[in-house]
């Protein structure tokens, strides 16, 4: 089930699990978005630890809405 971008937290950090619930695509997709550049740019606080900040999500949607409609 989405959630709508409000329920993203709009300061701080976020994580994949989060983002997920907003974004209607894959995992693979978002990395692959990431790569290229088209995608906010992780935080990484370990091997295991990635998060994004809840700004950079929420300027990244916005964009993305505006595209498509």
């Amino acid at each position: 089930m989405l959630h709508s971008q409000a329920d993203l937290p709009t300061i701080g950090l976020c994580r994949w699990k989060q983002i997920k619930e907003v974004l209607p695509i894959s995992r693979e997709k978002w990395r692959q978005m990431v790569v290229a550049g088209t995608a906010p740019q992780p935080i990484k606080f370990g091997s295991r630890c990635t998060m994004y900040r809840c700004d950079e999500i929420h300027n990244f949607i916005n964009n993305i809405s505006r595209l498509t409609t």
